[in-house]
């Protein structure tokens, strides 16, 4: 068995100096908290500690959606949860896309609006009938949280440019947008260290 390496009294003094704040996790989650903890104290010496050189979690591993739910994903939340929670959700996607796009800027984390589409089959007409009726009530609470007007509509009209096979209606979704997540996690971390915020690998 090897011996424990004897720290120098510089190391000890700063990598190994004792924390305020210890954050467990690097991902977005981890991140963010840590620049909170910075603001309610400027003074304390916060440490993330890691496991790798890169988050071990979903924060890096994610396809990049800047998502806040398709047609049928809501109508089927509002079929199981009360209303105020889908809504509160919602808004809840909405605000936290917003202060991560304020925090870190969209070029620096590659983020586009290109908007999304929902493709009906011929074998979803059922389900794309029942989902007409509550398309205005969709609009108006996406208008009410988020400001924009229409953002569901159905184009069906484009569905030949595309050349789909089988598609019997589209659904336009205006708000949904990409991002690049290991970007993301590159603009949070070097954030994070603009801070004076100090990150430490924990191996096993």
């Amino acid at each position: 068995m090897k011996n424990k390496p004897e720290l120098s009294f510089w190391e000890r003094d700063t990598y190994y100096r004792k924390a305020d704040v210890v954050i467990v996790g690097s991902g977005i989650v981890g991140l963010n908290a840590a620049l909170k903890c910075r603001e309610l104290l400027p003074q304390a010496r916060i440490v993330v500690i890691e496991r790798g050189t890169l988050p071990s979690g979903a924060s890096t591993k994610n396809a990049g959606f800047g998502c806040l739910g398709s047609l049928t994903e809501l109508l089927d939340d509002l079929q199981h949860h009360r209303a105020e929670e889908v809504w509160g959700l919602v808004q809840s996607r909405w605000e936290g896309l917003l202060r991560l796009r304020q925090k870190l800027s969209d070029a620096r984390i590659d983020y586009e609006q290109y908007g999304g589409f929902e493709l009906f089959l011929e074998e979803d007409e059922a389900t794309f009938q029942a989902c007409l009726p509550y398309l205005s009530y969709i609009n108006e609470h996406f208008a009410h949280i988020t400001g924009e007007k229409e953002v569901f509509k159905v184009i069906d009209k484009i569905i030949p440019s595309f050349n789909f096979k089988g598609v019997r209606h589209l659904v336009w979704s205006g708000l949904e947008g990409q991002l690049h997540p290991g970007k993301m996690m590159q603009a949070l971390q070097n954030l994070a260290s603009v801070n004076g915020i100090s990150f430490c690998m924990v191996w096993k």
